[in-house]
């Protein structure tokens, strides 16, 4: 666990004393290191769980200051934390749901999280149903057990897009006459039933620049939502159903990259030679696939891409999911992109800070997440863009719920430049002559 010095630092700054925090912060990334390797030898994960949780909410009161050097501060724990996700919160959490019995309506909630999101067909049912009670969202929302189902009521759309032909398997040949690629797309779980127009525009895009698209039989759930959620062998389960649809396209036609549009699935996807290291039906398989995993705006930044057909001149706020780059770290793709597109691209302030969604954060913890997406609207507001731009359905459904303009995924706006359809509610492209500068 943590040395004693650090716990106590810790604690009191917790407490209340400000200077502890100067002298925590020299000693708390050499022993989080140390706690990572004891775990990484499979130690029980079990003694390091207070610290972990120390170091989590020192982060989480860093963040809620507006002060810029606590700001300063809290990034250097948004490093610590992110450290300690992969090796310990993951264990941590697989460990809690293994030997913590959670109030039942808690264990009611994940149990359906995890019965229907992962599902698409489920997924769209729900949604549908949820058109009948969302009408009882605010008095759901009055009672503290059931707070986490009137978040899902209030985030629920009020249409449920019709099923898309993409999500079918099946391979879209490229267009031109010479290809230039053949990649797996993640069709996912989630944003198929949500924003079926993400995967639609990506196989748009990829195939009108030459490259062929497969989406494989079997793929799915990339398992991210019950991995996080502690439920390690369901996602284990996901990720090795995922391996192995995409193991036949290489074996059988190769593959130069899987791309994926959801940043939070790639974070899980690039991480399946970890998660699946100690299988031994898996772990080679499991690491080629994590090598070959691609957001779409790596893939594309790689290509050489012609010049747009249209430069929409629309200023937009970029706002890079937590997954996107804390996880990824995949930082000025997405921008140079849009940029090259013909976008005036702003970037909001505190963009390091997550606008609340973290998956089914949202819903398992609502107050604290409005909290974060309501600073996030207003620092994205304050840029003046006339459209956010973002890569994770998450964070589009989460943003979208409190802005006043257009959130669409990154990808929606690069296949509009480059010949493709404008997405819904985004303006019309503006006239060369009355660009903004950049």
């Amino acid at each position: 666990m943590l040395s004693s010095d650090v716990t106590q630092l810790l604690r009191s700054w917790r407490d209340g004393n400000k200077q502890a925090l100067d002298e925590l912060l020299p000693l708390v990334y050499s022993e989080l290191r140390g706690l990572a390797e004891r775990a990484l030898r499979h130690e029980r994960p079990g003694h390091t769980l207070q610290s972990t949780a120390l170091v989590h909410e020192a982060y989480l009161r860093l963040v809620q200051q507006e002060n810029a050097e606590w700001q300063n501060r809290a990034h250097f724990f948004a490093m610590a934390a992110r450290m300690i996700r992969r090796i310990l919160v993951d264990h941590a959490r697989a460990h809690i749901e293994q030997t913590y019995r959670r109030p039942l309506p808690d264990r009611l909630i994940r149990a359906v999280l995890a019965f229907v999101l992962p599902h698409p067909a489920r997924f769209r049912a729900a949604l549908k149903l949820a058109r009948l009670g969302r009408p009882f969202a605010g008095l759901m929302d009055k009672v503290p057990a059931l707070k986490p189902l009137a978040a899902m009521l209030k985030l629920a759309p009020p249409a449920v897009p019709a099923a898309s032909a993409t999500s079918a398997p099946g391979v879209h040949g490229a267009k031109g006459a010479k290809r230039r690629g053949r990649v797996a797309l993640l069709t996912g779980c989630a944003q198929s039933v949500l924003e079926p127009g993400i995967n639609e525009a990506t196989v748009s895009l990829l195939t009108r620049l030459g490259v062929e698209v497969v989406v494989a039989r079997g793929e799915g759930c990339c398992g991210a939502l019950v991995h996080h959620m502690g439920r390690e062998e369901e996602a284990l389960s996901f990720a090795r159903r995922n391996v192995d649809a995409w193991t036949r396209e290489i074996e059988q036609g190769g593959l130069d990259a899987i791309v994926i549009t959801a940043s939070g699935c790639g974070t899980t996807i690039k991480d399946y030679g970890y998660m699946l290291r100690l299988d031994p039906a898996y772990s080679q398989k499991a690491a080629r696939v994590s090598a070959l995993a691609k957001d779409i705006t790596e893939y594309l930044a790689a290509l050489d891409l012609p010049e747009p057909v249209r430069r929409p001149g629309t200023v937009v706020a970029y706002h890079s999911a937590c997954s996107m780059q804390h996880g990824q770290k995949i930082v000025r793709q997405p921008k140079e992109l849009l940029s090259r597109a013909g976008f005036v691209v702003k970037e909001p302030r505190e963009g390091h800070l997550c606008c609340g969604s973290a998956g089914t954060y949202n819903i398992l913890q609502p107050e604290i997440s409005a909290q974060l997406r309501d600073r996030k609207v207003r620092n994205i507001e304050a840029t003046g863009a006339e459209i956010v731009a973002t890569g994770n359905i998450g964070c589009i459904t989460q943003i979208a719920s409190a802005a006043n303009l257009p959130v669409v995924h990154t990808v929606r706006l690069l296949d509009w430049a480059y010949g493709g359809a404008r997405p819904q509610g985004v303006p019309e492209a503006r006239a060369p002559a009355t660009l903004p500068p950049a």
